[in-house]
């Protein structure tokens, strides 16, 4: 059994804001007492509880939407080659437009401990 959080729409009360939720508890043995989970629910401050025995994958619509928008500037930005991944366009990209001796891929790519290492500098040292 997997337990996920529904995000449900916030209620404003003037300057009041609750950010009521769900808990969803999918892959449920089909002996799973519901009511234990509901009241677990309800302890934790969720507004409802969904127990069920089928998969349900729970996506904020929110994350969705702005990778989708990241993928389209991705794509039109640094449309791949014919032998070439949409994550090495990505770092072609990068190198044609901030060239940086010295870093690799890795670092291209990842956050370093303390900042990134990457085009956005992070505080480091330019030179």
């Amino acid at each position: 059994m997997r337990v996920q959080i529904l995000h449900l729409p916030h209620l404003v009360d003037g300057e009041k804001v609750e950010r009521p939720f769900a808990l969803v508890f999918d892959r449920a043995a089909p002996s799973v007492n519901d009511a234990k989970w509901q009241e677990f629910a309800r302890k934790c401050g969720a507004q409802y509880a969904i127990v069920t025995v089928e998969t349900i994958d729970v996506v904020d619509p929110h994350s969705e939407r702005e990778l989708t928008r990241l993928e389209e500037f991705l794509t039109e930005c640094a449309p791949p080659g014919p032998d070439e991944s949409p994550v090495d366009a990505v770092i072609r990209l990068l190198r044609e437009r901030i060239p940086r001796p010295g870093i690799d891929d890795e670092q291209l790519l990842l956050p370093a401990a303390g900042g990134c290492a990457g085009p956005c500098g992070g505080g480091q040292d330019r030179t």
